[in-house]
C-alpha cells in the first residue's frame, strides 16, 4: 500500500493499493479512448478495447465480493432502475422476432451494467475534490480529442479509422456535426457532454477551481450547440431554462453572467459552422420538414407495431425496419423504443421507472452542504438525460450506454464523499 496525496487534496493522504491505481488509469483511459477495430468477433462487426477491460474487471469486482463480503452499488434504488433494461431485455429473449440481436442487446447492457459496478468500486477511494477536477480533465481530453480528428492529416480522422464506413455517409454526418472519433456520432458525443455539463457546475460551486471550471462550462456548453445534436440541445437550453427560472423566482435574482456567457458560447459554436463547410451545408437540412416528418414517422410506426401487430413488443436490439416499412433502425425516442421492444405495458413500465431515477437521486440521504450540491449535480444530468430521450434513444449505443452508467456510478460515488466533509452541516 502506498500513500497518494494527489488523491486526497486536504487532511490525510489517501492510501490505496498500486493495483487500485492502476485499475483508476487503465480504467479511465479506455473510456475516453475505445478505440474500435473493424474486426468481427461471433456477432459482433467490432471490438473495442473497453470490451475486454469491462469483462476482467468486472470479474475482479465479483472476486473482491466474494471475498469481501458483497459488492458495493452505490444507490440502492437507482441500481435497481440501472439493471431494469437489462433484465427486461433477457425476459424479451422469449418473444424476440429476432434472438440474434436481441442476445447483442442483452450483452451491451450487461457491459453497462457492469461499467456501473466497476466505476463506483474503483472510484469511491478517490477524494471528491480529485473527482471533480477529473471531470474538468475529462471533458478537455473528450473535446481536444474532437478537434484534433478535424484536422487535416490527422490520424484520428475517420477516413483513418473506420475505412470500411467511407461510402456509407458516415463519413459526411461526421464532418458535419461535432463528433468524437470513439465516442460517436455527434447525437452520442452531445448527450455525454451534456450529461458531464452539472458536475462541471457543480465543481465551481464547491470551490474546485472554479474559474477552469467557468471556462470549461463555456466551452462545454459550446462543443454541444456545434454537434447540433438537436434533442440535447432542445433537453438543455429547457431543462436549464426551467432551473435559472425557479431560482429567479425563490431566490429572486438570476444566475450572473448568463447573457455574456452565452454570447461567448455562440461565438464558439459558430466558429465551427464557418470553419466546417460540411457543417453549414448540412444545417439547412436539419431543419427542414422532410427531416422533422421522418422521426414523426417512426413514432407512428412503432405506435402501431407495439399496438397492432406485437403486444408483447418485438424483443430488444431489434430493429424498427424489420417490422415495420420506415426504414430507420431506431425510433430516436428511447420511450417509444421501450413500447417496440417490451409492449405497451412493459415499455410503459420500463419508461416511468427511468423517470424515477433524477427523483431519486435528490432523496439520497445526505449530511453536508457539499453532498446537496452534489446529489443535485447527479439528478440534473439524469434530468437531462430523460429529456433527451424523448428526441433520441440515446440507451442504444454501446459505448454511450457505459459511459451513461458510469457518468451516474461516479455521480453516486461523488455525493458519498462529498458527505464526508463535516463542514456545515445540513439535513439532505
Amino acid at each position: 500500500m502506498v500513500p497518494l496525496g494527489f488523491l486526497q487534496p486536504r487532511g490525510e493522504p489517501t492510501v490505496l493499493r498500486w493495483r487500485h491505481v492502476v485499475a483508476l488509469l487503465v480504467f479511465s483511459a479506455v473510456l475516453l479512448f475505445p478505440v474500435r477495430y473493424e474486426q468481427g468477433w461471433l456477432f459482433f462487426e467490432s471490438i473495442s478495447v473497453l470490451d475486454p477491460v469491462l469483462v476482467s474487471m468486472f470479474i475482479g469486482v465479483v472476486f473482491g465480493a466474494l471475498v469481501g463480503g458483497g459488492i458495493y452499488v452505490g444507490e440502492r434504488r437507482i441500481f435497481f432502475v440501472l439493471l431494469l433494461p437489462l433484465i427486461f431485455s433477457i425476459s424479451s429473449l422469449v418473444w424476440s422476432v429476432n434472438v440474434l440481436d436481441t442476445a447483442k442487446s442483452v450483452i451491451v447492457y450487461g457491459s453497462a451494467a457492469a461499467g456501473y459496478l466497476i466505476a463506483v468500486a474503483i472510484f469511491k477511494g478517490v477524494h471528491f475534490e480529485t473527482l471533480y477536477k477529473a471531470v474538468v480533465v475529462a471533458v478537455w481530453v473528450l473535446i481536444l480529442t474532437a478537434i484534433l480528428s478535424y484536422l487535416p492529416g490527422s490520424p484520428l480522422a475517420p477516413e483513418m479509422l473506420y475505412s470500411a464506413r467511407e461510402g456509407s455517409g458516415f463519413i459526411l454526418s461526421y464532418r458535419a456535426r461535432f463528433s468524437h472519433p470513439f465516442l460517436g456520432l455527434s447525437n452520442s458525443f452531445a448527450t455525454i457532454l451534456v450529461m458531464l455539463l452539472p458536475f462541471v457546475y457543480a465543481g465551481r460551486r464547491l470551490g474546485v477551481w472554479p474559474k477552469r471550471s467557468l471556462w470549461t462550462g463555456l466551452v462545454l456548453v459550446a462543443a454541444i450547440i456545434a454537434t447540433g445534436s438537436r434533442g440535447v440541445l432542445l433537453a438543455m437550453v429547457v431543462i436549464f431554462g426551467l432551473l435559472w427560472l425557479y431560482r429567479a423566482w425563490a431566490v429572486g435574482t438570476f444566475p450572473r453572467g448568463v447573457l455574456g456567457g452565452g454570447l461567448v458560447v455562440l461565438g464558439v459554436a459558430a466558429g465551427f459552422l464557418w470553419l466546417s463547410p460540411d457543417a453549414t451545408d448540412h444545417l439547412g437540412g436539419r431543419l427542414s420538414a422532410a427531416n422533422v416528418d421522418g422521426r414523426v414517422s417512426a413514432f407512428l410506426a412503432a405506435l402501431h407495431v407495439a399496438t397492432q401487430d406485437y403486444p408483447m413488443g418485438i424483443g430488444s436490439g431489434v430493429s424498427l425496419s424489420d417490422v415495420s416499412a420506415v426504414g430507420l433502425r431506431s425510433v430516436h425516442n428511447a420511450y417509444l423504443q421501450n413500447v417496440l421492444w417490451f409492449g405497451v405495458v412493459g415499455g410503459g413500465v420500463l419508461s416511468v421507472a427511468m423517470w424515477l431515477l433524477p427523483w431519486f437521486a435528490l432523496r439520497m440521504k445526505v449530511s453536508t452542504v457539499q453532498a446537496v450540491i452534489a446529489k443535485r449535480a447527479l439528478a440534473t444530468s439524469l434530468l437531462l438525460l430523460m429529456g433527451v430521450n424523448i428526441a433520441q434513444a440515446s440507451w442504444e449505443g454501446s459505448v454511450l450506454r457505459v459511459w451513461i452508467y458510469v457518468i451516474v456510478g461516479v455521480g453516486i460515488v461523488m455525493v458519498r464523499q462529498c458527505d464526508e466533509v463535516r463542514s456545515g452541516l445540513v439535513r439532505g
